[in-house]
């Protein structure tokens, strides 16, 4: 699932935001959820998250497994990737 943090594009109005998530998930068993007063970054202390986006993967114990703030380069895609890939042979 992912979860969109609104106040962090203050620019774009919510509805857009909201109906373009929608779209990217469609026909999937993938969920979106809406953080409109920025209460994960907040409570995780995800500092930067605010201002970049934030990929953060979090196994079935609740433990994170993999945590990014800001672009991904090569190596955090793959250990991304492989993380997920682990979540989906579980």
């Amino acid at each position: 699932y992912g979860i969109i943090n609104m106040a962090a594009a203050p620019a774009i109005p919510n509805n857009i935001i909201i109906k373009r998530a929608q779209k990217a998930v469609a026909g999937s068993q993938s969920k979106v959820y809406i953080d409109p007063k920025s209460y994960l970054p907040k409570e995780w202390h995800l500092n930067g998250a605010m201002r970049n986006g934030a990929i953060i993967a979090v196994n079935k114990e609740g433990v994170i497994d993999f945590c990014k703030i800001g672009q991904l380069d090569s190596a955090d895609r793959s250990n991304m990737l492989s993380v997920l890939y682990k979540y989906n042979h579980e």
